[in-house]
Parts: C-alpha cells; sequence; structure tokens
C-alpha cells in the first residue's frame, strides 16, 4: 500500500483524545456563570449514564485551535479584542480539586485530582508552578 505522506504543519487535523473533556468542562462554567447551573447540584445521577462507554465523541482539531482555546480561557487574546471565555471567579471554581487529598487513582496506582471535569495538577507538576488543569496532555497554568 502506497500511502503519499505530508508534513505535518500547525494547520494539519489530529484527533486529541480527551480534548472534548475539557471543552464541556468550559461549556459547563459557562453555564455557572450565566446562572443554568450550579456546580453544587447534582446533574446526572443515574449509573448506566456513568457507567457508560461512548466512544466517537473526541473532537477533531489542530493544535494552535486548542491551544488558543485554552489560553482564552485565562486572557484575552487578540491584543483584547477576544475576552477571555470564563472569568478569574468561574476559573477558580472550575479548577478547585473535588477529589479526596491523596486519593489514590485505581488505574495509576497513585493520587490523582479533578476538579469540575478538569484534572488538577497542582501536586504533581511542581516545577510549573501551580493552578495547572485540564486532562492528560495538555496542561494549563492558570
Amino acid at each position: 500500500m502506497n500511502q503519499k505522506r505530508q508534513p505535518y504543519e500547525n494547520d494539519t487535523l489530529q484527533i486529541p483524545f480527551s480534548t472534548t473533556k475539557g471543552l464541556v468542562a468550559t461549556a459547563v462554567a459557562l453555564c455557572v456563570s450565566k446562572g443554568l447551573l450550579n456546580y453544587s447540584s447534582l446533574c446526572i445521577t443515574d449509573n448506566r449514564y456513568h457507567q457508560a462507554e461512548i466512544p466517537g465523541v473526541n473532537g477533531i482539531t489542530n493544535a494552535r485551535s486548542v491551544a488558543r482555546f485554552y489560553a482564552s480561557l485565562v486572557e484575552d487574546l487578540d491584543n483584547r479584542q477576544q475576552k477571555r471565555l470564563l472569568n478569574e471567579d468561574i476559573m477558580k471554581k472550575a479548577t478547585i480539586s473535588n477529589t479526596p487529598e491523596n486519593d489514590i487513582d485505581l488505574v495509576r496506582g497513585y493520587p490523582n485530582a479533578f476538579a469540575m471535569g478538569l484534572q488538577v495538577f497542582d501536586n504533581d507538576l511542581k516545577p510549573f508552578g501551580s493552578e495547572i488543569f485540564d486532562h492528560e496532555g495538555l496542561f494549563i497554568n492558570y
């Protein structure tokens, strides 16, 4: 099988697994900021939903767009022409760990902390500072 190969470029489309989780967590935070949802209320309580494996829901994008999306969570872009998506108060709420301290991840065998849909790495990546979040594969220093 002879496939034509092209070099990777900035706008080459990729399938970044787990990106959807960060996008959904941001959408939820936007809803919280508009009073449409409340972080302290349970949204889905049906265990069947939590146990379901739903493949094929990851987004297809390029690295530049994902980086721009996450940058827009913490600052204005394009010389302040594009305002940040979430204000600082909502970002702080969205990145507070809900995981008991030193709770061991049964898959990885070491502590793993999650906030409101985002993974937080305050203790794991100390050289990068505090308030680092997202899901493994992309780390943001907030």
